[in-house]
């Protein structure tokens, strides 16, 4: 079976060099790994076309027809839309939106609107999709310590926002794609540091701390089991968290510079009667080698690819989940590599 995907990456950039690309991943055929898993028999890669937009960015996605980047900044914030265009190519429209605060660092697509987070100023934004005009802010609140918004999420109507510097993610009840009431925020303790939620099903969410270490999943607001997300004792800063399957998460280390993998284990996946009393748990499995300071993590949707994104290596590591192991398969250059986020079909 063979499939072909195109990929937008981005990153911080260099002089003179694109900073936006546009890459294919073509896969095919399947063979066993060591026993265990199965894996493509060949994976390849090509850069097919690239921009330099020139204003660091860091962080990108894709909607419809459109891709969103971010200008990381320091004191100020603009997000800037592009047309993708039938060979996966950008065109830039000349949308491009000034929001309150600095240093924006990521965007999340809503069904209604776009979620921004500045992490300078600790501002959380919500705009709409033609970056017309500013729907909803919240600022630094009065007597808040230094604020570091850095990670938007949603899922059941509720959206997460992760605030570094505060030691919160905070949780709003979205009516029409926008906060319309505030509920009780997750506190953790001084200097633990979310980065990003996740939510999951159930109820269930997965915090990643950068500056602990840590990973932490809640269920219906209650942290319910903590470990830390690499087995080397050295200093160590996480990034971003993704799913390899239903019941595994990937995260990837900045310090130890690896991807480890942990098991979710509930009472469902460990067979436990249903008058049972069964503790959700994370279950280390291993970790594997990657380039220098992974900053981010993309699935490629119907596969068991994964680009981690890495800051100083310059270059994004094409892995592959066996589903005992990640398994590289391949590597981008691209110059302060942060992001990675997939052109689907219906979007050319």
């Amino acid at each position: 079976m063979e499939r072909e995907h195109l990929v937008i990456c981005s990153g911080y950039g260099a002089e003179g060099a694109n900073d936006i690309i546009t890459v294919r991943i073509f896969c095919s055929g399947e063979k066993q790994k060591n026993g265990e898993g199965f894996i493509s028999e060949d994976v390849k890669t090509d850069i097919l076309s690239g921009i330099g937009q020139g204003n660091c960015p860091s962080f990108g996605l894709v909607r419809g027809n459109a891709f969103y980047a971010v200008e990381e900044l320091a004191g100020e914030a603009y997000i800037r839309k592009y047309e993708l265009c039938a060979d996966g190519s950008l065109s830039d429209t000349g949308r491009r939106l000034c929001i309150p605060g600095g240093e924006l660092c990521h965007l999340h697509a809503g069904e209604k609107a776009l979620y921004a987070s500045c992490y300078g100023t600790g501002d959380f934004c919500v705009v709409d999709f033609e970056l017309e005009k500013v729907l909803w802010h919240r600022g630094a609140q009065p007597g808040q310590k230094q604020p570091h918004a850095h990670w938007a999420s949603e899922k059941d109507g509720i959206l997460y926002l992760a605030d570094l510097g505060s030691d919160k993610v905070y949780r709003y009840r979205l009516e029409g794609g926008l906060p319309s009431q505030e509920l009780s925020a997750l506190e953790l303790e001084d200097g633990a540091g979310p980065r990003q939620a996740l939510p999951l099903e159930k109820g269930a969410l997965l915090t990643v701390q950068e500056l602990d270490s840590t990973l932490r999943l809640w269920k219906n607001g209650e942290c319910v089991e903590t470990v830390r997300t690499t087995a080397f004792d050295s200093t160590n800063y996480p990034g971003t968290i993704c799913m390899a399957d239903e019941n595994t998460v990937l995260v990837c280390n900045r310090g130890a510079n690896t991807v480890a993998a942990f098991r979710l284990e509930t009472g469902e996946n460990r067979g436990a009667g249903s008058g049972d009393q069964v503790q959700e748990r994370l279950v280390y499995l291993g970790e594997w080698a990657t380039g220098n300071w992974p900053r981010h993590l993309y699935k490629v949707s119907g596969t068991n690819l994964f680009l981690n994104a890495c800051n100083k290596e310059g270059a994004l590591i094409l892995f592959e989940w066996t589903g005992t192991e990640l398994v590289q398969r391949g590597r981008i250059e691209l110059p302060g590599a942060s992001c990675a986020a997939e052109i689907c079909d219906g979007s050319r």
